[in-house]
């Protein structure tokens, strides 16, 4: 039987603490980010994964996990996000797949 050579992302979470949103048009011009919103979060490592510690980035497509993180966070929610590590918009910041409000 042949072995695949398709390599499988590995989703991680952790609960954080938001600092700042960055939204970025997807007309923006002269800069990398386009159309996602970079999430400033506290740094710690998700999981065993390289993605960058202190941001995640969301896609503005995604605009029903966008409208619960900003609720969320405006009235101080614990909010856990969930990551995928082969998923990278610009640099080493990875994709929100999913949160939790709680």
């Amino acid at each position: 039987m042949p072995l695949s050579n398709y390599a499988f992302g590995v989703e991680v979470n952790r609960l954080v603490t938001i600092s700042n949103l960055h939204p970025m048009s997807i007309a923006r011009t002269g800069a990398n980010g386009k159309s996602i919103t970079r999430v400033f979060v506290n740094s710690a490592a998700w999981g065993t994964t390289t993605c960058r510690t202190d941001a995640a980035d969301l896609n503005n497509e995604d605009t029903h996990i966008s409208s619960i993180l900003l609720a969320a966070w405006m009235s101080d929610k614990k909010i856990t996000i969930y990551v995928e590590d082969t998923q990278r918009p610009i640099d080493n910041v990875c994709r929100i797949t999913a949160l939790v409000v709680q």
